[in-house]
């Protein structure tokens, strides 16, 4: 889980965009904040896709870290 090598001054805000045309602006359909030490991994909701989502995790601390992490899917 990449949220567990968080501090507990740590803070992350994430953002999941969507395009509904290869050529559109992109709008946002989610955000979240992560703080402090997680013990879990985080999960975003179900979202609906357009042409594509852009996804993004930016430290809002001075703190660097590493973070890895992956897009799945789950199917109905």
């Amino acid at each position: 889980d990449p949220v567990t090598n968080f501090a507990k001054t740590d803070q992350a805000t994430i953002q999941v965009y969507d395009k509904v045309s290869s050529t559109a602006v992109r709008r946002r359909l989610f955000s979240a904040v992560l703080s402090d030490a997680q013990s879990e991994a985080f999960v975003t909701p179900g979202l609906p896709l357009g042409v594509a989502w852009d996804m993004t995790i930016k430290m809002d601390t001075t703190t660097a870290r590493a973070i890895d992490w992956q897009i799945r899917r789950i199917s109905t």
